[in-house]
């Protein structure tokens, strides 16, 4: 065996004490100079470029271009190129002529501007917002639907200002809504307005048929005073159907009209109270069958004189069959068998 000697290190002891060494080296190395994300590069925004610019490409084949735009127009009938045209070059020439069209900083290297412009515009080229022009044309259709509705006298009757009516599976009802809502804004489009006032040069009102509780509320006013024979059961029925609902927010003037109206017509004070619920009904019709003054004979079915009013709406339920089925409710057995001995059917 040969004896290590003092002083002396053996290969594995020195590469261990170099690594050691070497560690502590980085370690203060690192602790010094702390290292630093890179920094990100700065995004300099630049001035406003041009979205497209003439070039000699561009010149030498607008010619081919607008033949096949020619071509376009007379296939679809459409003035605009879709984004989904299956040429994009030809959608890409599209946008330039308009862009360019409003665009007068490109003149000084478009020479050719005003020539191709004069072009466009006598085949009927749209330089507006392409949307608009899809709504005109749109709008044209629906005139050409309202058209075919008024020349039926049956339809005619039937067209409303609504959300609800259609024609030919079509909601022409909710076009109609479109437009009288679009002319009713502060600032309504000339368009919208043209379109308006073609439709009522064509027949239709929109205040005849308006679901406005306002125009509602006149048009109730007027057909009573044009109305040389009215009934007055109908006027009634109709007032409680559309007007009395709508009594809060309609003008006190419109309201005092259809007062003086009324008055006017029936001879009668206009009442704006609702008509009686069914309970409040049967209530009524107890509170005089069981009042001994009244009603000595303590029937359910007695005069005019009894019963004042009431005596109509009773007479009709003694009439007809099955009509007091929904007032069952409010009375009791001996009652109803009161009221069968009496004729009525409950």
């Amino acid at each position: 065996m040969t004896m290590k000697k003092k002083g002396t290190s053996t290969k594995k002891e020195v590469k261990r004490t170099v690594k050691k060494k070497v560690k502590k080296a980085v370690k203060k190395t690192v602790k010094k100079t702390k290292l630093k994300a890179p920094a990100k590069p700065k995004v300099v925004k630049e001035g406003p470029k041009l979205r497209f610019t003439v070039t000699a490409a561009y010149l030498s084949g607008w010619n081919k271009m607008f033949s096949l735009y020619k071509k376009h127009i007379k296939e679809t009938q459409n003035l605009t190129v879709p984004r989904t045209h299956p040429n994009r070059a030809f959608h890409r020439w599209f946008q330039m002529q308009k862009f360019f069209y409003s665009h007068s900083e490109i003149d000084e290297i478009y020479p050719k501007k005003q020539e191709h412009i004069k072009k466009l515009q006598e085949v009927g080229f749209y330089f507006g917002d392409g949307h608009d022009l899809e709504q005109k044309k749109r709008d044209e259709e629906w005139l050409t639907l309202l058209a075919m509705a008024l020349k039926k006298p049956k339809e005619k009757e039937k067209i409303q200002v609504s959300h609800r009516y259609k024609f030919k599976g079509k909601g022409l009802g909710t076009w109609l809504v479109s437009i009288h809502q679009a002319t009713k804004q502060q600032n309504p489009k000339p368009h919208k307005l043209e379109v308006k006032q073609r439709i009522e040069q064509m027949g239709f009102s929109f205040l005849k048929v308006s679901r406005d509780p306002y125009d509602t509320a006149k048009r109730f006013l007027d057909n009573l005073m044009l109305d040389p024979n009215p009934v007055k059961v109908a006027y009634q029925n109709n007032f409680n159907k559309v007007i009395i609902g709508k009594k809060k927010i309609l003008p006190s003037e419109l309201k005092r009209a259809i007062d003086m109206a009324w008055k006017y017509k029936f001879n009668e004070q206009r009442s704006w109270d609702g008509p009686q619920s069914p309970k409040a009904k049967v209530k009524e019709w107890k509170s005089m069958r069981y009042d001994k003054a009244l009603n000595p004979s303590g029937k359910w079915y007695a005069g005019q004189k009894v019963y004042g009013k009431l005596y109509y709406w009773i007479y009709a339920q003694h009439r007809k069959q099955n009509r007091l089925d929904e007032y069952a409710r409010f009375f009791n057995e001996t009652e109803k068998q009161e009221l069968r001995n009496e004729g009525f059917q409950i």
